[in-house]
């Protein structure tokens, strides 16, 4: 039990380290590729989250604003996902 809780804590720091350098790349090409979140973009993923589900969007937004800058990086993760995807067509 106390080796198999050592392995256990050993697989979860390689986890999160690789999880951190993961983050650390896409946000690196995130800004060498000048990805933004525009108004506009907020809007539109406001009233997907909306429809998706079944909400009023004003609650959506007043939602999503209490923590605003993991919203937009999701956004910006999504717009780079799409971008690469778009690429690789």
């Amino acid at each position: 039990t106390g080796q198999k809780e050592d392995d256990l804590a050993k697989k979860m720091k390689t986890d999160a380290e690789k999880n951190v350098r993961t983050m650390l790349v896409i946000s690196e090409i995130i800004e060498q590729e000048k990805i933004t979140v525009s108004p506009d973009d907020l809007k539109h993923e406001y009233q997907r989250i909306a429809d998706l589900y079944k909400m009023d969007v004003k609650k959506v937004e007043e939602i999503m604003s209490k923590d605003l800058d993991n919203f937009v990086n999701r956004i910006k993760s999504n717009k780079l996902h799409d971008r690469l995807m778009e690429l690789n067509k």
